[in-house]
């Protein structure tokens, strides 16, 4: 079937408006805080918050929100390798940290089981605090797309 691109909208009917994508989101926050370490996870997760601006038509309130910026230029950094753009100036450094207990065994949530960190600077890190779990990181871009969008 061949649908004229106008008509394209999402990925389907159970992908296709802002509360969708939040679903995915929220499904996304499930899988790192079951592994605080995937990677694909994260990159999923972060790619996905970047987008719910423009699915929620307010593409400005990434430039002006400092949890927003993050994400934007995770995302960007993500998907393009370099964010080249002079607009990010929210990220120093991204690593990995190694916890006291075992992820495997342990509940991340409740343990130290390492994780990704995200090295914050700028404006941004007076916001956030200078480095911030990538799990942690998470849960705030959830919570706050969850408020925003049941109002």
């Amino acid at each position: 079937m061949t649908v004229a691109s106008a008509d394209l909208k999402g990925l389907g009917p159970t992908l296709c408006d802002a509360r969708d994508l939040l679903a995915k989101l929220q499904f996304d926050f499930g899988r790192i805080r079951s592994n605080p370490q995937d990677v694909y996870a994260v990159f999923d997760f972060f790619v996905t918050a970047e987008h719910l601006p423009d699915w929620c038509d307010d593409k400005d309130i990434k430039f002006t929100e400092p949890l927003l910026r993050v994400v934007s230029h995770l995302a960007t950094g993500a998907k393009h390798f370099i964010p080249t753009s002079p607009r990010h100036k929210s990220v120093a450094d991204v690593g990995s940290r190694a916890g006291i207990f075992n992820a495997a065994i342990f509940n991340s949530e409740i343990f130290d089981t390492g994780g990704l960190v995200v090295e914050l600077k700028s404006e941004d890190a007076t916001a956030l605090g200078a480095e911030i779990g990538v799990l942690d990181l998470a849960r705030r871009v959830l919570t706050f797309w969850e408020a925003r969008l049941a109002s």
